[in-house]
């Protein structure tokens, strides 16, 4: 059926939605001229703005469409008509689209600057809060598209809107403020905004102004009222700030700051201020050393007296080492370590104290480790709880690197290969896992001295467990083993093991000929490998037959 004018006047009017939706679908494909679409289609639309949201999203996209039958702007204006109203409604899909629509209209007829400021005007003059949200949207969209005249209308409008508004128009603009800072180039004009922000009775608008200063690089410490907030929240969030906020004239008043926010009553705060130190740290010079001086100092002190510290203020802690220097360590922090080392069985600390063992020899030395840190990783090592053991097994390459191949094989060599024969089978994997990390930086002859010679022995026990453990060595290991030396005893356990009783043993024999065999090899091994390979394509157990044929 052709549709005409008439045709679709009538189908507007039929009570059926899905009728009445269908006919507004079609609406851009009927051959109507400009002055039928503004005088007779546009009307017959804004009958129906106050129905469901699909048919409302279905009249935008016709009228983003209508756009290209209407070329004179007198009547493109008819286009904003029932957009204008869509884009006061509370419906946010409806409205956001109505606004994007609005957007492309302008964008098409280049109507940018001449018409926006009437239509922003409209919408800001409606007593509904969500047209003067879409007026703030369109404002967003159109910015940086707009000349320094415009742009700092729209800032005066926008610092009257604030100021006028409530809690949620408040915070709207908090948010398009902070969106069009970072979009511009300058910060001329957005200033203003800063002070609005610090001084309003919202803790969530004083947060702004905390962002609003670290992107334009504004003096915080300006402002005395907001860096003592009586709200912890904004008072956390200058902390987490902090380093950020800080330049080369506020220096002084944001350590002050730092000093009291380590002594604040909220563990919030507390817990925030001791995590910015590292990166306050990393931005001193030698003029103000002795202010970091007092923070340490205060650091000391605050720790010292916490019963309970929280293990990120640990970490953070260690992790200032590097930043202050041995001889600031020696006096302020190692007292903090040796507080540590006593706290009684804490987990959580002696872990800390390991995962950052290259920041505690710059506090202490190796003899200090040696009589008051080792012991703590031997207890690990030995933990009754099994997890513990996989943790600290995954520290040995940290430790090994850290503190040399001579301090490991004198005081941890031992625990590492007894930690081969746990009975645990994710214990012994870890350990695999270590002593694979551990070849990366040990000499070469380290693993043909001290962990080859553990294989071989171990592809000899009686105990399957041991055979399957010397066979996955090998399979962590074969990309570091010099086959010109290793390569005879390699193929002499492949050999003897590819027969073992234990459908295990062979599984693993089957993997590692097939990882050996996929990498570069002498080729007098090759045959040997892939006879042990067809015998294994052979076994009488379905799950070795499909391994050495690779269709796992």
């Amino acid at each position: 059926m052709e549709h005409t004018l008439d045709t679709i006047c009538l189908a507007f009017d039929n009570p059926d939605i899905i009728q009445r939706s269908k006919s507004i679908e079609i609406i851009s494909d009927i051959d109507l001229n400009e002055q039928e679409i503004a005088e007779i289609i546009i009307p017959r639309l804004v009958k129906y703005l106050d129905d469901s949201e699909e048919l409302l999203l279905i009249i935008i996209i016709q009228l983003i469409k209508l756009k290209d039958r209407i070329y004179s702007k007198g009547y493109a204006l008819s286009l904003f008509l029932p957009l204008k109203i869509l884009a006061s409604i509370i419906d946010d899909v409806v409205r956001l689209a109505a606004v994007n629509a609005i957007a492309q209209l302008l964008m098409f007829y280049s109507l940018t600057e001449s018409y926006l400021s009437d239509l922003i005007g409209h919408l800001v003059k409606s007593v509904n809060k969500f047209s003067i949200y879409s007026a703030i949207d369109l404002i967003e969209i159109f910015f940086n598209d707009l000349s320094m005249n415009f742009q700092l209308q729209y800032i005066n409008l926008l610092v009257d809107l604030f100021t006028s508004g409530n809690i949620d128009r408040r915070i709207r603009i908090c948010s398009a403020v902070q969106n069009l800072i970072r979009k511009v180039s300058r910060n001329q004009g957005f200033e203003v905004f800063f002070g609005l922000f610090a001084d309003d009775p919202e803790d969530l608008v004083r947060i702004y102004a905390v962002d609003l200063a670290g992107v334009m690089r504004l003096d915080v410490t300006d402002k005395e009222n907001l860096l003592r907030d009586q709200s912890w929240k904004v008072r956390y969030y200058i902390a987490k700030s902090l380093s950020v906020l800080m330049n080369e004239n506020n220096t002084q008043k944001i350590c002050q700051t730092l000093l009291e926010y380590l002594n604040d009553q909220e563990a919030e705060v507390k817990t925030m201020a001791f995590l910015c130190l590292e990166e306050v740290f990393a931005r001193q010079n030698e003029n103000q050393s002795a202010q970091y001086v007092n923070i340490l100092n205060v650091v000391r002190d605050v720790v010292l007296q916490l019963p309970n510290l929280n293990i990120s203020i640990v970490n953070s802690i260690l992790r200032l080492c590097p930043l202050v220097g041995k001889e600031n360590c020696q006096e302020y922090l190692l007292s903090i370590v040796k507080n540590l080392l006593t706290e009684p069985s804490n987990y959580d600390y002696e872990v800390a104290l390991i995962q950052n063992i290259d920041c505690v020899l710059l506090v202490t030395s190796i003899e200090f480790i040696e009589s008051n840190v080792l012991p703590v990783i031997i207890k690990l090592l030995e933990h009754k709880m099994w997890k513990i053991r996989i943790k600290a097994l995954s520290l040995l390459p940290k430790l090994g690197k850290d503190l040399g191949c001579d301090f490991f094989m004198q005081f941890l060599y031992k625990f590492l290969l007894k930690s081969l024969n746990d009975l645990v089978h994710a214990v012994r994997t870890e350990a695999m896992h270590s002593i694979s990390k551990i070849t990366d930086f040990f000499p070469s002859k380290w693993m043909q001295v001290h962990i080859f010679p553990e294989v071989l022995e171990k592809s000899k026990c009686d105990c399957y467990i041991n055979r399957i453990t010397s066979l996955n060595l090998l399979i962590e290991l074969y990309t570091k083993l010099d086959f010109e030396v290793f390569g005879d005893e390699v193929v002499n356990i492949i050999q003897r093991l590819t027969d073992d009783k234990v459908v295990n043993v062979r599984i693993c024999v089957a993997k590692l000929c097939i990882c050996i065999l996929n990498w570069p090899i002498p080729i007098k091994y090759i045959e040997f490998l892939k006879g042990s390979q067809e015998k294994l394509k052979k076994d009488e157990d379905i799950d070795v037959k499909c391994l050495a044929s690779e269709d796992l």
